[in-house]
């Protein structure tokens, strides 16, 4: 993983090449690249992405790539689930495909009710993505300042996951957090919180 780094700016990662297209090298790109940075590159698999980490905690490296990888190590993953089967709704995005988080089309419904019914649930759907990546960015960036790595500059991602390797007890802390801010998620004090 040593051709990836952590962002110091976006606290995302970036890097590779994750794979050849046409004879063209695909590399990762942090959130600093523009969207027609991200356009220009011709695309390996669903998502040109190799790595990303843990949506939740932010101490562990996951593979990515595919509309089906789960953005959450197992232990965070098992915490969304529960949280989830106490609801009885996705109240945290687990992935980016509308499948993995209970957003399904009911044609046996009212066509109209159904269609209403599946984009309010897809509107929201993605407004919890949106400020789910942004507690992943958070939860890295409190990573770092936690261990003392330096703010603003980019670290090697083996670097980053050894140095924060120590902070084991604070991903149980991580999720509630995360619950936390995400169930504020649409409020004017999470617009406030995330600068939206």
């Amino acid at each position: 993983m040593s051709a990836f780094v952590v962002c110091g700016a976006c606290h995302y990662i970036r890097g590779g090449p994750i794979g050849v297209v046409d004879g063209v090298k695909v590399l990762q790109l942090c959130g600093c690249s523009t969207t027609e940075e991200h356009r220009a590159q011709p695309h390996k698999g669903d998502v040109n992405l190799a790595f990303e980490l843990c949506y939740c905690c932010g101490l562990e490296a996951l593979r990515s790539g595919s509309r089906w990888s789960v953005w959450f190590r197992e232990a965070c993953k098992d915490r969304v689930r529960a949280l989830d089967s106490r609801t009885g709704r996705s109240v945290v995005p687990i992935g980016r495909h509308s499948l993995m988080n209970q957003v399904v089309f009911n044609p046996a419904a009212d066509l109209d009710v159904a269609v209403t019914a599946f984009t309010d649930q897809q509107t929201s759907m993605i407004d919890k993505i949106i400020h789910t990546r942004a507690w992943a960015a958070s939860a890295v960036r409190l990573n770092r300042v936690a261990v003392g790595l330096p703010a603003g500059e980019d670290i090697d991602l083996d670097a980053y996951l050894a140095a924060v390797e120590t902070l084991t007890p604070v991903k149980a802390e991580r999720f509630i957090e995360m619950v936390g801010l995400l169930g504020m998620a649409g409020s004017p004090a999470a617009s406030r919180r995330w600068g939206s």
